[in-house]
């Protein structure tokens, strides 16, 4: 069996200059704008504010990746493009992502178990349960322990889009229904219906545009108000 050891590939020279291919690069990344979210989140500190919409009842003492580094982990991840949670069991292996994270050891070397050293970031199975731990889960539950805050999360977003001007606006307008289709339309008439409570306690403190606006001639009513019609002229 033929042994390749080849250390280089030659190409068709470019004038005077050799064009040359090694394999000695050390590790390389496609991923290095993932450090411009690193800059924006050092800047705005978005997911460590977004941090406190959680409460964490694992023991500080006995673990290794906190709160802050496991969502940006997670939600870096995302803009990144990666958005299955299996990507995760080779991204742990990432220094760059450990960088964005801000893993004081983005080899990984000094992890406290002989198996998890060369991974300095969480596996898949950490990151599911940040995601699926129930409301009720408390210090003394098994696995899943850090709780989200909905109420928290909603009022997290308008404060993060508010923040973003120098003078917050006197009104926020909401346009849900994007969209003249009847189907869509009559979906979102009925997600309108059914969230409108937790939207004003989302938007407790803002000021929205209830102003009523002039009909729209060709947009399609919701179902509801079709039936009535409908019914009207039967009689």
């Amino acid at each position: 069996m033929t042994q390749c050891n080849q250390n280089e590939l030659l190409f068709q020279e470019l004038g005077s200059r050799e064009v040359v291919a090694r394999f000695d690069g050390g590790k390389v990344t496609s991923d290095a704008g993932g450090l411009l979210l690193r800059e924006i989140e050092h800047k705005f500190h978005f997911i460590d504010k977004f941090a406190r919409c959680f409460t964490d009842h694992r023991v500080p003492d006995l673990i290794e990746h906190t709160l802050p580094e496991l969502l940006k982990q997670r939600i870096f991840g995302l803009c990144l493009g990666y958005e299955d949670l299996n990507d995760h069991d080779q991204l742990r292996h990432d220094p760059l992502l450990a960088v964005l994270v801000d893993k004081k050891d983005p080899e990984g070397n000094d992890r406290v178990r002989a198996q998890d050293r060369g991974k300095a970031l969480a596996g898949k199975s950490t990151l599911n349960r940040l995601e699926l731990t129930p409301v009720r889960a408390n210090a003394g539950s098994r696995y899943k322990k850090i709780v989200a805050h909905l109420d928290s999360m909603q009022a997290f977003f308008v404060d993060a889009f508010v923040q973003q001007y120098l003078v917050p606006p006197e009104r926020i307008v909401l346009d849900v229904d994007a969209t003249r289709r009847v189907l869509l339309s009559a979906f979102v008439y009925l997600l309108r219906r059914s969230s409108a409570l937790g939207l004003t306690a989302a938007l407790e403190h803002r000021h929205i545009d209830r102003t009523p606006q002039a009909p729209d001639p060709h947009r399609q009513p919701p179902p509801a108000a079709m039936a009535q019609r409908e019914d009207r002229g039967a009689r």
